[in-house]
């Protein structure tokens, strides 16, 4: 899922919930950068509700992208990733620690979530070390964002959850994959292509598949992953136009278009020949 970068700031409320007139009627403090919360729903792999005083919110994970798991949608793993959520949740006391980007386009809180006041056991890592999610970061929240990284990257190489449950072994190639979206949507896939085109839009660099990109399959790469780990890859994303690349990763449908979005370089191979 394609998430827009923006900051919604809901200025009332965060007064109300950092006020010390509040606190003093029983909200909780964070105290040493994590606030200690009531977790009184399990949504579903990424999201919670919780409470904290007489305040309810909603609470997404940063860093981590689960599968679909509602009533609209349904994806490969993602009851699984709800499952697992709330079996770590089951003491239904967690602690938080807010992101620099306080709440996301929906409203919801942003934040690392802990088991322990102490913050050595955090959910977002495990959901990512154990293959129940794949990486999503977003600017400015990018605290963990290296570890993160290097847990997705061993869950990859040692084909945990998602990564072994939800991945078609087969090659694709982009018109395989236009013909079948519905069968291959939300699966972990592996699609090789000549670049015919690198496309630069707003933050983003597409590695499109078609010199006449629109409606075609691309790969998606945002220029601040770009910039901060391809350098050491040996990866030029730069001297990719006509060259062979195997990308692999959750196909998603932007815009009627599928895509792969790259949040690192282990998930682009360049093909000799």
């Amino acid at each position: 899922m394609r998430v827009a970068r923006s900051l919604l700031v809901g200025v009332l409320l965060l007064v109300i919930l950092f006020s010390p007139t509040i606190a003093g009627l029983g909200a909780y403090r964070p105290t040493a950068e994590l606030m200690g919360v009531t977790v009184i729903e399990v949504i579903d792999g990424d999201s919670i509700r919780v409470k904290f005083g007489w305040i309810e919110e909603e609470v997404r994970y940063i860093g981590v992208d689960t599968p679909e798991d509602s009533k609209e949608l349904i994806e490969c793993y993602g009851p699984a990733a709800t499952e697992h959520n709330q079996e770590l949740l089951d003491q239904g006391r967690v602690w938080l620690e807010r992101g620099v980007e306080k709440r996301d386009s929906y409203g919801r809180l942003l934040g690392y979530v802990y088991l322990d006041p102490e913050g050595s056991s955090m959910v977002n890592k495990e959901l990512l070390s154990q293959g129940y999610a794949i990486l999503m970061t977003i600017p400015p929240n990018y605290k963990y964002r290296q570890e993160f990284k290097e847990l997705a990257r061993e869950a990859w190489q040692q084909e945990r959850g998602l990564w072994s449950a939800c991945r078609v072994e087969q090659v694709l190639n982009p018109d395989e994959v236009e013909s079948n979206v519905e069968q291959y949507l939300g699966k972990i896939v592996q699609v090789q292509y000549e670049v015919a085109r690198i496309g630069t839009y707003k933050g983003m660099v597409f590695l499109d598949s078609r010199e006449d990109y629109k409606g075609h399959f691309k790969a998606l790469i945002y220029t601040d992953d770009l910039a901060a780990d391809f350098p050491q890859s040996g990866l030029d994303i730069s001297s990719l136009k006509g060259e062979t690349i195997r990308v692999e990763g959750k196909l998603e449908l932007y815009d009627e278009r599928p895509e792969i979005v790259v949040e690192a370089p282990w998930q682009i191979e360049l093909v000799d020949g």
